[in-house]
């Protein structure tokens, strides 16, 4: 498997939101996670009693990896993150989508009920 700059960044968060049992699931292009991203941003359902929580993790592992966000843009039940960082002189990125709801424009298609039953 190749690993990619942003590898140890990922493991660790995805190892810590597992360790405190957050629930969420990534909702395509999962398959190569936490060992590189194919050039894609992650879109991740999160339950919406861990909205909060889950970004709170974020900013807290971001900084083992001298890593910043360096946008934020939010709408209701949705944060779009971008991150950057450098890990062992090598620079990583990732971007989240980060979602209570699977829709769109705050109109879901599915509850997050739905979801959180089938994860």
């Amino acid at each position: 498997m190749i690993y990619s700059n942003e590898f140890h960044f990922l493991k660790d968060l995805f190892d810590t939101i597992n360790k405190i049992d957050i629930t969420y699931c990534i909702l395509r292009n999962y398959k190569t996670l936490p060992y590189h991203t194919n050039g894609s941003d992650i879109d991740i359902f999160i339950d919406p009693s861990d909205f909060e929580i889950f970004h709170e993790v974020i900013k807290k592992v971001i900084k083992r990896y001298n890593g910043e966000i360096i946008s934020i843009l939010s709408a209701p039940n949705v944060k779009d993150i971008a991150i950057m960082g450098s890990y062992n002189d090598d620079w990583w990125g990732v971007r989240f989508d980060t979602f209570t709801y699977i829709g769109t424009n705050d109109c879901s298609i599915l509850t997050s009920q739905f979801v959180i039953n089938r994860i």
